[in-house]
């Protein structure tokens, strides 16, 4: 019961993660949002996995079978977690440079990318305030105020923070929480494959140790 409760903590887990990945993935293109569904799609699995692995002690089979699949799911659980973070490097290192083009061209479609990243952030800029100064507008937009209808012109009415720093703050935060469920839902599996196998093992133990029949006994006798 306990995996079982255990794999809907992932399925939630999965669920906050991408609500929280689709705000983040906004301001970064080609961010793999379909990572946390690997999550849900893992704690579904091990729910099912260990419902059937609770079948009639006779079934040695399906045991040995259902152990070797929740090995499999603490590689892939692994897996998902290093490619997130080894993508999260690449993040970095062109981030800021997307950021400072998208208000260098702040034409139609990049005026309605980073007003939204500015407003949901509620940050302004890449830096702060000084790149939108510097950019080729010379003017800082209405997403960086703290109000609705400030005068972006007077510093004590707009964010003065930037908006790399707010969004790689988000993204440690998520990829933090990422990084203990998978070792949680790494060691869960494995835990699991590990008592399903000893489980196995003790019942055909106990098979093995059953007292043979008085016919059995004769039979033997003959030989």
């Amino acid at each position: 019961m306990f995996f079982a409760v255990s794999g809907g903590a992932f399925m939630l887990m999965g669920l906050w993660l991408f609500a929280s990945f689709t705000r983040t993935g906004m301001a970064i293109p080609g961010f793999p949002l379909r990572i946390p569904w690997v999550l849900v799609i893992l704690g579904v699995s091990i729910i099912v996995t260990v419902l059937l692995a609770s079948l009639p002690a006779g079934e040695l089979l399906y045991k040995f079978f259902y152990s070797s699949v929740l090995f499999v799911y603490a590689v892939l659980e692994l897996f998902t977690g290093g490619y997130l973070t080894q993508y999260y490097d690449t993040i970095r290192s062109t981030f800021k440079k997307n950021l400072v083009d998208h208000i260098d061209n702040y034409s139609h479609d990049d005026e309605k990318l980073m007003d939204s990243i500015q407003f949901q952030f509620q940050c302004c800029g890449a830096d702060g305030p000084e790149d939108w100064i510097n950019s080729p507008s010379k003017q800082i937009p209405s997403s960086c105020c703290k109000i609705h209808f400030c005068d972006p012109t007077d510093p004590t009415e707009i964010h003065d923070v930037g908006c790399e720093f707010m969004i790689m703050y988000c993204l440690n935060l998520q990829l933090t929480v990422l990084a203990i469920v998978t070792i949680l839902s790494a060691l869960i599996p494995l835990c699991g494959g590990f008592l399903v196998l000893f489980n196995a093992y003790r019942t055909a133990t106990q098979y093995m140790e059953i007292p043979r029949t008085s016919s059995q006994v004769k039979l033997n006798g003959c030989n």
